[in-house]
């Protein structure tokens, strides 16, 4: 059995403050960080503290952390956006001393709901119909959301700031004379737990472009181009429309909803015959690696992802170990890198 001295030695303080820390004396002063630390180093270890005449057990079962997630490895390949929060939690849980069981969404999960409770928290990566989420929440209250879609106001969600980035984005361009601007993108599927698709949810960067076309009374040129998540799909909707259209008829800029979907953009506009920014301005989100070495270089709104998954992990801990019973809305600011890919608007009347 684990001892005051061998949390010490984990947690890298002194077994008088260690001991102190576990046995809730309210005379310490120490920082939040310094009490969580100890707490979780307990926790690994096992510990068992003897309280008001009883055994108070810091089960290990409280560092480990459900990852229900809807995207695959695979998948991440193509969407590294998710590869990065997964990093981000990773670092963050090796920090913070939890382990991560790692759940990829199958389609079904009825069974596994009831497992959750064995877990210290459960975090979701990926969009869940409202009524599935709150079946999870049942099971274990400890459950932190990673969603590009707002959730009920009573579960913890994390996000990035996509919608505010797409107005500024369609500001700049709005600055070089683009009003012609079209959005490429997909919705986002929420599903229950049987897989089936309950309802299809408009993108934040879409509806952003959707509200921001209105203010500015630009509904007539407002063209969009759903082609989901796909690079070649992207690529062949965008063929198709050039081939339809005369250059005069034609956006002046393409707003895509994610590196991979600009890539196929890239594409079939320089297949087309036509030049990049001189016809037509392109800017995009995720700002992955590759991004840069693209000819040219495009322009991307780069978010803090790793940033946050290591937040959603600082949410739970705070579930776990603060007791905090009210739901946070956590909404991650990202950067719009400006590079080669967009200028001032071509004529449209030539």
């Amino acid at each position: 059995m684990a001892s005051i001295r061998d949390v010490a030695k984990l947690a890298g303080f002194s077994p008088a403050t260690v001991s102190r820390i576990l046995n809730q004396d309210t005379t310490l002063s120490v920082k939040q960080s310094t009490k969580d630390k100890v707490r979780l180093s307990a926790n690994q270890l096992g510990y068992i503290a003897k309280e008001a005449g009883r055994s108070q057990t810091y089960e290990r079962s409280k560092l480990t952390i459900a990852v229900l997630d809807t995207v695959s490895e695979a998948q991440e390949l193509d969407d590294p956006y998710f590869a990065d929060i997964r990093r981000g939690i990773e670092e963050q849980s090796q920090h913070d001393l939890f382990k991560l069981s790692r759940v990829i969404y199958s389609g079904e999960i009825t069974q596994d709901l009831p497992s959750f409770k064995s877990f210290g928290g459960v975090l979701v990566i990926g969009t869940f119909s409202a009524d599935l989420l709150k079946r999870i929440q049942t099971e274990n209250i400890n459950m932190v959301v990673i969603s590009d879609v707002p959730t009920d106001r009573q579960i913890d969600t994390i996000r990035p700031d996509f919608d505010i980035q797409t107005d500024e984005v369609l500001d700049h361009l709005h600055k070089l004379g683009h009003s012609k601007i079209a959005f490429i993108g997909g919705s986002v599927d929420a599903v229950n737990a049987d897989g089936q698709v309950l309802y299809k949810n408009d993108d934040l960067r879409l509806l952003a472009y959707k509200n921001w076309m209105q203010r500015h009374h630009l509904e007539d040129d407002m063209q969009i181009l759903l082609t989901g998540w796909n690079t070649m799909k992207a690529y062949l909707a965008v063929s198709q429309l050039l081939k339809t259209f005369p250059l005069p008829d034609l956006p002046t800029a393409f707003v895509a909803a994610s590196d991979p979907i600009a890539v196929g953009t890239y594409r079939a506009i320089l297949n087309a015959g036509y030049k990049i920014p001189k016809d037509f301005s392109v800017t995009s989100f995720d700002d992955i690696e590759a991004a840069q070495y693209l000819v040219p270089a495009l322009s991307s709104v780069h978010p803090a992802s790793k940033e946050i998954g290591r937040e959603a992990v600082r949410l739970i801990r705070q579930r776990i170990f603060e007791q905090r019973a009210a739901a946070l809305q956590v909404i991650v600011p990202s950067e719009f890198i400006e590079r080669e890919s967009i200028d001032g608007a071509r004529l449209t009347n030539v």
